[in-house]
């Protein structure tokens, strides 16, 4: 997608078959699965595989299920927030699901209550009941969604299972696995223009669509299911893989020790494990990485007589894999996802402004993450490279900040941390930002705000019209454009906080860009005053 786009504002764009079945056969369509048989704590395990775990805000209670364990909401505030993962968007067919036993067809005072949803505008999947007893199911671009209802009533205060689905070009219902009627013809979904999280037991309309009663193994998947599938599904299959790791996937682990552990899938007997810092060898499972076969489900590492007896060594990233085994079962052993974490490095990191940056403001602070156990930090800071790299003897502080003052513009300025874990101090990496360009006011006085975007890198775009209302990009790439070198592709919006302009009268604005789309849909190309920033 490229789209070549002015911005004004207070502004913000927004654009944008096996089941596992007794056999022990995995679904890769089956995006999402939270069963919600965990029981306790806060967190609602991804059964799918994908790691899309869930947070329960408000205070739902874990409660007995249809199929296992069960979330109770109250219908207030309770709901299972699931962060967005690119896997959850769905392109062309979808089926959402769940076993429900709702107190209430609908919040108080309101005509809907959310059972599952992602985003809101664009709109992946947002199934409801409501005030009339029915399903309600929504999909599509902010402005202009699709909404249907089911043919059959939903009962209140018993179990039944709820489905609804993009197939066709249309949305179909079921209920209890019988066809629950159609609609929404022409629905469309929003791909990974959505990069809303996923909510079990409300939707992103907020409070007013908390859902009151039990919900139990809710799941998603990016096709649409056969009949006979969802009655499958709804029987509650079991779950082949590893799952649940500890350390979660990708996620800092600040000791030299480590005690994996996971949720072993519901066929395995044994687990064949693999740990190294290798992420070829986990994958491929050589055999200099292979930990050996083991009842248990879990594994230390970092110490004398266990995997990695030296520690494990900051800066490293370590990646993991657990097979689960069945010697009795034909499709056994069951491959597990490769697993990874990090040891942060001794030295100072995740720099910011990032090294090399572009387009710095002169009143920057700088900010970097302590070095693992680092106790105090110094930091030099100058314009000349080599004697920032060969300075020494600085004052140490105890803060992750630093302000250098006033700086010049259009600039190059060099920094370094060194980080104090007692005895030892630890040499930062020497990094470089350059400030703002001197832009000079345009010579139309009318012209308040003017972006060219043939930065090409970064994120900022600079304001041409001198009047320094330069725009913060999100979620964009810089990509071939029409006019000049580069244009971008807008993955999420770019966003200025206060529009800076001498005129108060104004009656009359004219706003032009070139565009490209490859959608149909509504989108944004600039727009004012939306109070997100």
């Amino acid at each position: 997608m490229c789209r070549k786009l002015a911005y004004l504002a207070s502004i913000t764009f927004v654009f944008g078959m096996s089941l596992n079945t007794a056999s022990g056969v995995v679904d890769e369509s089956l995006v999402g699965w939270w069963r919600l048989d965990d029981g306790a704590g806060s967190t609602a395990i991804d059964s799918s595989g994908n790691e899309n775990d869930g947070t329960l805000m408000g205070e739902p209670q874990w409660d007995i299920g249809k199929i296992g364990g069960a979330l109770l909401f109250d219908g207030v505030d309770d709901y299972v927030e699931v962060p967005h993962a690119d896997i959850l968007t769905v392109d062309n067919e979808v089926t959402v699901m769940a076993w429900i036993n709702a107190s209430q067809h609908n919040t108080a005072g309101q005509g809907y209550q959310g059972i599952i949803a992602k985003g809101n505008s664009p709109r992946s999947y947002s199934l409801y009941t409501t005030s009339a007893g029915v399903m309600h199911f929504s999909t599509g671009p902010g402005g202009g969604y699709t909404g249907s209802t089911s043919s059959a009533q939903v009962p209140l205060n018993e179990w039944v299972h709820v489905c609804a689905q993009v197939i066709n070009g249309q949305h179909q219902y079921w209920l209890n696995g019988e066809d629950a009627g159609t609609g929404g013809t022409g629905a469309t979904l929003m791909g990974t223009q959505d990069t809303g999280t996923v909510l079990i037991g409300r939707t992103q309309e907020g409070a007013t669509r908390s859902f009151g009663g039990l919900i139990d193994d809710a799941r998603v998947y990016n096709r649409g299911l056969s009949q006979e599938e969802i009655q499958l599904a709804m029987r509650g299959q079991k779950q082949a893989l590893a799952f649940g790791p500890v350390p979660e996937d990708g996620t800092a682990h600040e000791a030299t020790w480590v005690n994996l552990s996971w949720k072993a899938g519901d066929f395995a007997v044994s687990h064949d494990v693999y740990l190294g810092d290798n992420f070829d060898d986990v994958n491929s499972g050589a055999e200099n990485v292979f930990q050996g076969n083991q009842g248990s489900t879990s594994l230390i590492a970092g110490f004398a007589g266990f995997a990695f007896p030296d520690g494990l060594v900051p800066g490293t990233t370590y990646y993991w894999r657990v097979d689960e085994v069945n010697d009795a079962n034909a499709a056994s052993p069951w491959r597990g996802k490769v697993w990874s974490f990090w040891v942060p490095p001794k030295k100072a990191y995740e720099a910011v402004p990032a090294d090399q940056a572009l387009f710095v403001p002169a009143d920057v602070t700088l900010e970097w993450t302590a070095g693992f156990n680092a106790k105090l930090h110094t930091v030099y800071f100058g314009d000349n490279f080599d004697e920032v790299a060969n300075a020494s003897g600085g004052v140490a502080q105890t803060d992750t900040t630093f302000t250098p003052g006033a700086l010049e513009l259009d600039k190059t300025y060099y920094w370094r941390v060194d980080e104090f874990d007692p005895p030892a101090t630890h040499k930062g990496n020497v990094w470089s930002f350059t400030t703002l360009p001197v832009i000079p006011l345009h010579s139309d006085p009318d012209l308040v705000a003017w972006w060219t975007f043939e930065e090409g890198q970064g994120t900022t775009a600079l304001d041409w019209s001198g009047h320094g209302n330069h725009v913060t990009l999100v979620g964009s790439e810089w990509t071939p454009a029409a006019l000049g070198d580069t244009g971008l592709s807008i993955g999420s919006y770019g966003a200025i906080q206060n529009l800076s302009y001498a005129a108060t009268d104004l009656t009359e604005i004219s706003v032009t860009a070139w565009i490209r789309t490859d959608s149909a849909n509504d989108q944004y190309i600039v727009s004012f005053d939306r109070n997100e920033y």
